[in-house]
């Protein structure tokens, strides 16, 4: 028997669109002081490394790894108040193959902003492919991908993860919030039954053959 006889019958897709606020959104806060901390404990590692090939080890001082970390929350403040107003618009899209995430309307504001980093710096071409690119961009996730759901109830958020990261946050409107879980949660639970599945099938073809 396949896995897609057993399915769940399939129902009409969820799509919605939603205001996201960045600089005061605190999974994207976490998100970025997390990736500030990788960065620098990088920088730190592979100059400590560098030093003990050529034979004089030493470590960044805490000043300079305190100004780099304030240089990106400064471009971080930019990018997210000035560039976007603290407002990004984002459509959302949860069917039974998956769920995904896409620009719904501001990527024109993301073309010229690449436009004017490329006539910056004197390569055209940038400025070229920023306009002639796509206005948005899509973030996919398969269900398959999908190894647990945590569900925000009081921000109205649904964080897909897999076994160590978040894959993908679902910002939902009040009056679709539960449905939006609910589906989320019984998708995940649907994949993982059939990967279970899978799995006892491969291991009995694999006695067979031994």
């Amino acid at each position: 028997m396949h896995d897609e006889d057993t399915a769940a019958p399939e129902r009409q897709a969820l799509a919605w669109e939603h205001d996201l606020t960045l600089a005061t959104n605190p999974f994207i806060l976490s998100d970025f002081i997390r990736v500030v901390v990788v960065s620098l404990l990088t920088m730190e590692i592979l100059v400590y490394v560098m030093g003990l090939i050529t034979g004089d080890p030493i470590l960044l001082p805490l000043k300079f790894l305190g100004l780099i970390g304030g240089i990106f929350a400064a471009l971080f403040i930019l990018a997210t108040l000035l560039v976007y107003g603290n407002r990004y618009h984002a459509r959302f899209v949860v069917d039974s193959k998956g769920a995904q995430m896409e620009d719904a309307g501001q990527g024109g504001r993301f073309r010229w902003l690449m436009v004017a980093l490329g006539v910056l710096a004197g390569r055209p071409s940038v400025a070229l492919s920023a306009t002639s690119g796509p206005s948005g961009y899509g973030d996919r996730v398969s269900w398959r991908e999908v190894r647990r759901v945590t569900v925000h109830r009081r921000l109205r958020v649904v964080t897909l993860c897999n076994s160590w990261r978040s894959l993908l946050r679902l910002y939902c409107p009040p009056e679709l919030f539960d449905e939006v879980a609910e589906r989320a949660q019984a998708s995940v639970a649907l994949a993982e039954q059939r990967r279970a599945r899978r799995e006892v099938r491969t291991k009995a073809a694999r006695k067979k053959r031994e």
